[in-house]
């Protein structure tokens, strides 16, 4: 219920990007700017008390939820940077957030456990062939600044390298997939394989405990849908206490530690067969690939 009541309000909020640019990379001189520093983990009125922006409020005391919010339009020319930190390692500096939004569980602590931002990308109507590279820029560099390409369970390890062998979008194996192989972040999806998968894209990374999805909204020109559109990037930066619990309904996400073995077996067991199915296909599996630990179950 929580995670619906989220989706829902999330989804109310988003704003159709208007012009802009650009991904802060590794380094970046960000002086210039008025900059939202969050530490994952950190009391959220700390984060209220030294931001340069204030943050509206909006609680639904039932629920024990509340959210946080930076909005501003796109096209302001003195949107933010936003600096991540967790333990006083960096794990993302951006340039040009329209929206920031930390979701706080009260029964879990007044803790910044939960982030989305939404990042300013190239113009409105932008060819479809810019704003995918300026997207898979956005990846390169998360994948150079220390965040894996994350397998989202109960999903095949099926890599970018043997996407070619999956002609069907949205789906591997007859069964509808979030993440398709198409869209591996180590390879770059070709622009009819762009243009033939749904509206939504979505990418994976994990770094010392922390789950990073990056997912963008295609609205393609009314005018010229084949070859311009509008696109809106979001990143959500979760904790493990935000991450996990959500993967089971309200009335156990209390005792999300004792049922995760359970559950963690029963997503092994959908991934190996559909592993198994891939396979019998001559679609090679990336053995290699390892589960990151749950250091909350202290793995």
């Amino acid at each position: 219920m929580k995670r619906f009541i989220w989706i829902l309000l999330f989804t109310l909020t988003l704003s159709a990007c208007n012009e802009g640019q650009s991904l802060a990379a590794e380094g970046t001189e960000m002086t210039a700017k008025t900059n939202v520093k969050i530490n994952l983990g950190q009391p959220i009125n700390d984060l209220l008390d030294n931001s340069p922006h204030p943050f509206e409020e909006d609680c639904l005391a039932h629920v024990g939820l509340c959210w946080y919010e930076i909005k501003k339009r796109f096209a302001e020319a003195d949107l933010p940077s936003v600096t991540v930190f967790q333990n006083d390692t960096l794990l993302l500096a951006l340039d040009d957030v329209g929206r920031v939004s930390a979701v706080v569980d009260e029964t879990q602590g007044r803790l910044v456990e939960q982030v989305t931002l939404s990042v300013r990308g190239l113009p409105d109507n932008s060819l479809h062939s810019e704003q995918k590279g300026f997207v898979y820029q956005l990846l390169n560099t998360l994948l150079g600044s220390g965040w894996t390409h994350f397998y989202r369970f109960p999903a095949a390890r099926i890599s970018g390298a043997e996407a070619h062998k999956i002609v069907v979008p949205d789906e591997v194996m007859g069964m509808r997939v979030i993440a398709h192989p198409w869209f591996d972040p180590r390879y770059e999806a070709s622009l009819e394989q762009w243009l033939s998968a749904g509206s939504t894209y979505h990418w994976f990374f994990y770094q010392s405990g922390i789950y990073l999805h990056v997912s963008v909204q295609r609205s393609n020109s009314r005018d010229a849908p084949a070859e311009r559109g509008t696109y809106l990037i979001n990143m959500e930066l979760q904790t493990e206490l935000a991450y996990w619990p959500q993967h089971f309904s309200e009335e156990d996400q209390s005792d999300w530690r004792k049922l995760m073995p359970a559950l963690l077996e029963q997503y092994a067991q959908q991934r190996a067969k559909l592993e198994r199915e891939a396979e019998a296909a001559g679609i090679k599996i990336e053995d290699s690939y390892r589960d990151p630990a749950i250091k909350l179950l202290g793995d």
